[in-house]
């Protein structure tokens, strides 16, 4: 049998088992799709997409609504979208065009790409610029790569729970920033 346990050990031992459970906790809200609860009539005016991080954040005015982690981007996540075909996703400042249901997806909001900067860009080198581009629903795979990427044309993938929700906070004309 044996006697009780050194001072300070127990209390050492019971600071790790927080920690660890501390760890936990953060661990599964970070990979967790199920969005947060906003207030009733929470609207945003403002969608920001930080490529680089896997990030869509939306505002009203300066407040941040809600950040969704881990969407996923085209084929070829680095750089802006130039041409039809080249797997990425568009840069710059565009607005949520339009919506729509059951076109391959449970949900998506079109981004108003290409915008009249991407045409010129497109054309001056005889090319196409692409079009629809689109948020839509889809289950986002894990584990997610650094550079959250999936075979499409530069279309932004996010969890079907989570576009619900966005469907609901983003109404069409909502401006829209994409960044690197």
């Amino acid at each position: 049998m044996q006697g009780p346990l050194a001072p300070g050990l127990c209390a050492r031992i019971m600071a790790l088992m927080r920690a660890i459970l501390l760890s936990t906790l953060l661990l599964a809200a970070c990979g967790s799709s199920s969005p947060t609860e906003l207030p009733a009539g929470a609207r945003a005016d403002r969608v920001v997409i930080v490529k680089s991080e896997g990030w869509l954040t939306l505002y009203a005015g300066e407040e941040e609504l809600i950040t969704y982690f881990g969407i996923t981007l085209g084929d070829q996540p680095i750089g802006p979208k130039r041409f039809a075909g080249d797997g990425r996703t568009p840069e710059g400042d565009y607005v949520i065009a339009d919506r729509t249901t059951g076109k391959g997806h449970y949900r998506s909001l079109r981004i108003s790409y290409p915008n009249a900067a991407d045409r010129t860009y497109a054309s001056a080198r005889g090319l196409a610029p692409g079009e629809n581009i689109v948020i839509h629903d889809g289950r986002v795979a894990y584990p997610r790569s650094s550079l959250r990427h999936e075979p499409n044309d530069g279309n932004i993938r996010i969890t079907m729970s989570q576009m619900d929700q966005l469907w609901s906070l983003v109404p069409d004309g909502t401006p829209i920033t994409i960044r690197p």
